[in-house]
Formats: structure tokens, sequence, C-alpha cells
């Protein structure tokens, strides 16, 4: 008889993943709503082994929070039964393997039926890497996952940081030749998401360091900053809600500041962006404080992404070198001024005599 299991309970408080560093290692291209109901499955894995997982659709609809339609849902499940791992055994030498054999979707209830070539890398955990499940459930971003789950493996080297070549990196968060071919982009769409979700989800602080061979980036180097159990950051935490409160305004923040990054190659924190709209939420003064800031993070009515275009493409006047004009004469004094001599002026004492001989007068008259 097979083993069946549920999610049971609203919260994922004490939840683990257990995931093979075999699994974790190996190519996949998943997005991040697969790879989220992958860990849900592997965190119930933890308790009891089989062939089969049950989950309703109400369930997992919380569990990702999001709302599934009957298409979405069944674009998910097709995708998933196509969808497997490339197990590197050695040196030119692999194993592809299928994780679902099918999944089933009838009356609100999907089943989900895992190929036998893939439970020994489910069930057989001697190398491994443990992580909460409610830390990847909060993550928008795929590679945001990845990354994490690559922090968490060398977390238990008990390393403060690690060097991974760019090459290797691209292919562990699952990009294929190309996408994201500049090193800029890949910083845009890959680094810089997961360094705003990661960091703001607060179990585990890094950051990273270009390592560059003359003007080529070669490597990225991992410094982890602090490490702990996911908790509220003290900027997200505000006395007048409650903590399912407070746990929304910091993802609303930090899918923004996410948005706004990319869209403009920023460096904005989520603290920055909350600031504003806190700001924004007291100068108005509603009567659901709540209701008023969350909508205000979901729609910037602070305007703090046009406020920030301005402040960027602003010249200060203390940047600019002033160069006095030269002092231009006065054509008016000018022309009335004398120019200096540099002869003795002859004296004459009749004019109108020397003005006469001068215009041949005096040879007309004779």
């Amino acid at each position: 008889m097979q083993a069946t299991w549920f999610i049971r309970g609203k919260t994922m408080d004490g939840i683990e993943v257990w995931k093979s560093n075999t699994l974790l290692n190996a190519k996949s291209q998943w997005s991040v709503q697969e790879q989220k109901l992958f860990n849900i499955i592997l965190s119930d894995l933890n308790e009891e082994k089989g062939k089969q997982f049950i989950i309703k659709k109400k369930e997992l609809e919380e569990l990702l929070g999001v709302e599934l339609r009957s298409n979405e849902l069944q674009k998910m499940t097709r995708s998933l039964v196509k969808k497997g791992f490339s197990i590197k055994l050695k040196k030119n030498a692999w194993s592809d393997i299928q994780i679902f054999s099918s999944i089933q979707y009838i009356d609100g209830t999907m089943t989900l039926n895992m190929t036998e070539e893939a439970l020994p890398y489910l069930h057989v955990l001697k190398d491994f890497t443990k992580f909460m499940l409610k830390d990847v459930l909060y993550f928008k971003s795929k590679y945001s996952i990845r990354i994490f789950e690559l922090l968490k493996r060398e977390t238990y080297k008990r390393r403060r940081s690690f060097n991974v070549p760019v090459e290797e990196l691209r292919e562990f968060v699952g990009l294929n030749e190309s996408e994201y071919v500049r090193f800029s982009d890949f910083e845009r769409y890959v680094l810089k998401p997961a360094d705003t979700e990661i960091n703001a989800q607060g179990s585990l602080k890094f950051k990273y360091e270009k390592v560059k061979k003359w003007r080529t980036v070669e490597e990225i180097k991992f410094i982890y900053e602090h490490t702990g159990e996911i908790k509220v950051p003290k900027e997200f935490n505000f006395k007048e809600f409650n903590a399912r409160q407070n746990e929304k305004l910091m993802k609303i923040a930090t899918d923004r500041a996410i948005e706004i990054n990319t869209r403009n190659n920023w460096s904005v924190t989520p603290k920055e962006y909350l600031d504003e709209q806190v700001r924004k939420t007291k100068e108005s003064k509603p009567d659901n404080m709540y209701g008023f800031l969350v909508r205000a993070l979901e729609e910037d009515w602070a305007g703090f992404e046009e406020k920030r275009n301005l402040e960027l493409n602003q010249i200060s006047l203390d940047d600019i070198k002033v160069i006095p004009p030269k002092k231009k004469e006065n054509r008016a004094s000018s022309k009335t001024k004398k120019p200096k001599k540099d002869f003795d002026e002859r004296e004459y004492e009749d004019y109108e005599a020397l003005e006469y001989k001068l215009l041949g007068w005096d040879q007309i008259k004779k």
C-alpha cells in the first residue's frame, strides 16, 4: 500500500526541507512556483517515505501565496511531468532523472506520482542541505531560491566565504547559453534580486563581490554576514500591526524594491522604499492605517520612483565650475575716449586758412 500524506496546518513554523546535495547540485530549469511546490513535497518526505503526494488546491494556494486558475494549474502540472534533473556522475557522464511519472487533478485535489528512478534521490539522504520551508516560500525570484540553497549548502561547511565561477553559477541557477550573456544583465536580473530578497528575508545575511581577471568578471565571491532563524526585520515590525501583517508589509516592500531595481538598474533597499510610504501614510492620517499602507506600497503613492529619478538626473550647483566672463569694455565710453598720442601735435593758428588750402580753393580763384 502506497503511503500518502498532506500538508497540515496553516503555519510554516517548524517545517523543514531536507534536500539531497546530489539533487541540489543537479541542473534544472524550474519556475519559481515549481521549485516551491517541489520543496513542499520534500518537506513531507522528511516524515514519511512514499511514492505519492496529495494536496488540495486551496491549501497549495495558501502556501504559495497566489490564486491558481485551472489553466495555470494545468500548465504547471504538464510542465512538471516533463521536467527533471540532470545529475553529473563524473567527467563526461551524467544521468537525466524524471521526477514525476504522472500528475492528476480531480475535484480540487492534486495527486503527484513519483518515478522509481527519482526515489533514491528523494529518500536516501546521506549528504543533504537543510532549511526552513517558509524561507523558500517567501521568494519571488526563481534565482533567489537557487542562490539561497547554494548559500545554505556552504553554511554547513562552516565557511565565512566561498567563490563560484560565473559560468558554474549560471549553470547552477538554470540559465541557458543565450540568457543574460552580458554580465551586467546577469547581475541585474539574477544577482541583485537574490541579494535583495535573501537579505530582506532575515534568516541569512550575505553580500557578494565580483572577482575580475583584467576587465572580465570570472568569479563571484559570496561572504556571509549573519545566519539565524527567519524573523521580521525591525524596520518592518510595527507595533500597531500583528505578525502576519508585518510579514505582508515586508514582502510587498521587498517585491517592489526588486521591481524598481530591475527596471532602473538601481540598488534601492526595501527599507528606503518602505520609509517613503510610511511617511505618506502618516501625512494622510487615514482611518485604516494598515490598508492605506498596503495600497501605498503596492502602488507607490509616495511617488518614490519618480522622486528618485529626479534626484539622479538633477545636477548639483556645487558640481558646476563657474568661470566668470571677461570684463567687457563699455562701448559708449570707448568712443569718447581719446587714444594715447605717441607724437607731438602741431599747433595751427588759422584753421580756416589751412582748410582753404587743403581743399584747393585758393587755386580756383586764381
